[in-house]
């Protein structure tokens, strides 16, 4: 029996960017040369080695280039095998249900078992369930000493 691909599904904003919320002002707009990203969970899903590391975010499609150039300035050049900005003006659960739907599950696999999610949005975790797709719930939170690899917090919690 062939194994199936393995896909992780993350969140840009609280997920990967560690400093979201300080970041944060009125209305919609990024920080991108002050945004953090938490490398060391990167690390971890890149040494999972799946089949692809997808970008599933609100953030709208015209913040894409901005966005993909500073995960690039972080991480070496890394970037994500896919992304999915949002087009739509709603909010997170409502633009990932539809990019799942609509555009991942069409191109690599309806199957919800080939897919983890790594998310801190608890309505975009609950509707990731609903879905089958299996995951973590990163709290926004947490932080990791990367330098000692560890923490006093709980990184994230199954769902």
């Amino acid at each position: 029996m062939a194994q199936k691909p393995l896909y992780f599904l993350t969140d840009v904003n609280y997920t990967m960017v560690s400093n979201s919320r300080a970041l944060r002002g009125k209305g919609k707009f990024y920080r991108y040369q002050n945004e953090q990203y938490r490398l060391w969970m990167l690390d971890i899903l890149r040494r999972c080695e799946p089949e692809g590391i997808f970008l599933v975010t609100v953030r709208p499609d015209t913040e894409r280039e901005l966005t993909l150039a500073r995960i690039a300035q972080l991480t070496g050049g890394w970037q994500p095998d896919d992304c999915f900005f949002s087009t739509m003006n709603v909010e997170p659960p409502v633009w990932k249900k539809h990019a799942c739907e609509k555009l991942i599950f069409p191109k690599y696999g309806s199957d919800p078992s080939q897919y983890i999610a790594v998310e801190s949005n608890l309505d975009t975790w609950k509707m990731y369930a609903k879905l089958g797709i299996r995951g973590f719930k990163v709290f926004p939170s947490f932080e990791m000493n990367h330098r000692e690899g560890v923490s006093n917090h709980v990184a994230g919690q199954l769902f």
